[in-house]
């Protein structure tokens, strides 16, 4: 029987077979997608509970889902809406209340010329720059016009009296009389112990010495001119007096003190008495700088020096062992005790009003609130009412964040000076008492969806503005006196341009005479969550 194999061309076939059969068992690449990521978008969103201009209540929605446009709900309730906490880390709520009303009274802003006497002090101590300063009590005019006021004969005086040194110790070396006796009694035997406390005058033969005296100290009278920037510093020690007026300064050191008395050892030595403490002449005598007194930065004119108080005694022995400690110096003055101004000021008696105060605002932080957590929130409509968030706890709502509302701002009628730069109103109330007040308020918008507060551009517990009148001008003229100088008059320039100049607070030109309008209502208050 004749065997034979397989052809080339029968291999090769086969091999062709069995490579494309294991080709099919073999995924395609790219075949296997990845997956794409979910994309997981952080629930943000807003709820606004306010009311607006005309009273009415809003219940606005709004998130970055579903709902970015927000919805304005009709409230459940006309006086509160209702919130159910969503999934979400971190919720912010705040509370504002309802804004003051602005120039709240009877009258309209007014005015009428007037004289207006205007009357005040400035303490030469060290109060001086503090009252200099107080642009509520000193009128421009009185800084401006400061160093005219200065004569010869109306300098402001001081009286600098100097600490006084201490005295100095006695020195005592207790020692007991030998072959004396006592009441019966041989001084040896009653004086063994403590022979200071326990021994007998009568057994005893003491070393000892005096403590020296301290030098009496020094007393100067000064006078000098105080600037308009100079601080008054009164530096009283037990080492110095000191008189720092602006850069001008006199300094009186302590006097002399008195030394210590000493003994000489071994025993049985020599005691001697501590030296008084010595009296410096130029302490007293001399016009300008020396060890005990100097003088620096300017004009002081030296009225009268001499010896102050009385000299400090030593310690006198074993009795009484110990010095007096210094006596710390001072300053008396100044004299006269205030610098006086007055003028007959030109004025006006006129009608305004304030403007209210901004509601009071809060604001809690919550992180994860448990999802579905009821909230009531209920805004101030005015402010006889305030703003509250009461949280539903076991089917009772408690209070959860209070808060009140602002104050109005009231029509009155002033006598006020004008001075100079006064114009179109006094400075010490414009611009400052007729600007609406706004509460502390913050308002998340554009986080994906928008705010209906933020679209309405409104202003949740904004007070009202206040009115006043327009003064462009007063004529005549005042003199000013301070410290008894007459320093100057004061022309009022009338204001450039007059009425047709002035451009109101709140915009616009003022009309019939003034800017504002009495009895501005403020604005209501408002919840806001976000999350």
């Amino acid at each position: 029987m004749k065997c034979r194999g397989f052809s080339l061309a029968e291999i090769l076939i086969t091999l062709v077979i069995l490579g494309f059969v294991g080709a099919l068992g073999v995924p395609m690449i790219g075949q296997q997608k990845l997956k794409k990521p979910i994309e997981v978008i952080a629930r943000h969103g807003t709820m606004e509970c306010f009311y607006d201009h005309s009273g009415v209540l809003h219940q606005y929605r709004a998130n970055n889902t579903e709902n970015k446009n927000g919805v304005d709900e009709a409230p459940a309730e006309p006086d509160a809406c209702y919130f159910s906490a969503p999934s979400a880390n971190l919720f912010v709520i705040q509370a504002v209340g309802a804004g003051g009303g602005g120039a709240i009274g009877a009258g309209m802003p007014k005015y009428t010329p007037q004289t207006v006497p205007v009357n005040g002090y400035i303490r030469t101590n060290e109060g001086f720059l503090a009252d200099i300063n107080n642009k509520d009590k000193v009128p421009d005019w009185v800084r401006e016009e400061w160093d005219k006021q200065w004569t010869d004969n109306n300098w402001i005086q001081y009286t600098i009296q100097s600490p006084i040194g201490s005295s100095g110790k006695a020195v005592c070396e207790p020692r007991r009389k030998e072959n004396t006796m006592y009441l019966g009694k041989d001084c040896v035997e009653l004086c063994t112990i403590d022979i200071l406390a326990n021994c007998p005058k009568e057994c005893r033969d003491d070393l000892e010495a005096k403590g020296g005296a301290s030098d009496s100290g020094a007393k100067y009278v000064v006078k000098t001119k105080i600037g308009v920037a100079d601080d008054i510093i009164f530096g009283t020690t037990i080492d110095a007096t000191s008189l720092s007026i602006g850069a001008k300064n006199i300094t009186l050191q302590v006097s002399t003190k008195g030394e210590d008395a000493k003994i000489n050892y071994p025993s049985f030595g020599v005691a001697q008495d501590g030296k008084n403490g010595e009296a410096v002449k130029s302490y007293v005598l001399s016009n300008g700088n020396g060890p005990f007194v100097s003088f620096s930065g300017g004009d002081m004119k030296i009225q009268s020096k001499s010896k102050y108080g009385e000299k400090q005694l030593g310690g006198t022995g074993c009795s009484q062992q110990q010095g007096k400690p210094a006596i710390k110096g001072a300053i008396i003055g100044g004299n006269p005790p205030n610098i006086r101004f007055t003028t007959q000021s030109l004025g006006v008696n006129a009608t305004f009003g304030v403007a209210g105060s901004a509601g009071e605002s809060k604001m809690k932080i919550m992180e994860k609130m448990p999802e579905n957590t009821r909230l009531k929130l209920v805004p101030a409509r005015d402010t006889t009412q305030r703003s509250i968030v009461y949280i539903e706890i076991d089917g009772e709502w408690k209070k959860f964040l209070d808060v009140d509302s602002g104050g109005d701002g009231h029509m009155t009628s002033e006598v006020i000076p004008i001075e100079k730069g006064d114009f179109p109103f006094p400075k010490r109330y414009y611009p400052s008492a007729f600007e609406a007040d706004e509460p502390e308020f913050s308002i998340a918008s554009g986080a994906g969806y928008k705010s209906l507060i933020a679209r309405m551009g409104y202003k949740p517990g904004a007070s009202g503005a206040g009115a006043y009148p327009v003064i462009t001008h007063v004529t005549g003229s005042a003199v000013h006196w301070i410290n008894g100088t007459k320093t100057g008059d004061e022309p009022l320039k009338p204001l450039d341009g007059g009425m047709a100049a002035v451009q109101c607070l709140t915009g616009g030109s003022p009309v019939g005479g003034y800017c504002g309008s009495p009895n501005t209502s403020g604005n209501p208050g408002a919840v806001v969550i976000t999350w």
